[in-house]
């Protein structure tokens, strides 16, 4: 299943500092972020993709490609494992 907001296959989550709920969307190629997830289901933000419609794979600094394990520390950096790309990133204090 495909849906701009909704995830196609999730693959792990992780909370953000502030309460956010991150899904990796691998199939998708992309992480979605929701922000109020006790109230909201509906993603507010995507990383890894332009817009919340894009699910090319990419090797860009900010794109991913089958992106699996995700984490955030207790700074606020996200660690994405990006699978297909054979890389680690780390995304500066995600908020």
């Amino acid at each position: 299943m495909w849906a701009p907001t909704a995830s196609a296959h999730p693959d792990h989550v992780a909370l953000g500092r502030f309460g956010q709920l991150i899904i990796s969307d691998g199939d998708n190629n992309r992480l979605l972020v929701v922000n109020k997830p006790l109230s909201n289901t509906t993603a507010n933000a995507v990383i890894g993709q332009p817009n919340f419609t894009s699910n090319t794979p990419t090797t860009t600094a900010s794109g991913l490609a089958g992106p699996k394990g995700i984490k955030v520390d207790g700074s606020g950096n996200l660690y994405v494992t990006d699978e297909d790309n054979n890389r680690l990133l780390r995304f500066n204090k995600a908020e």
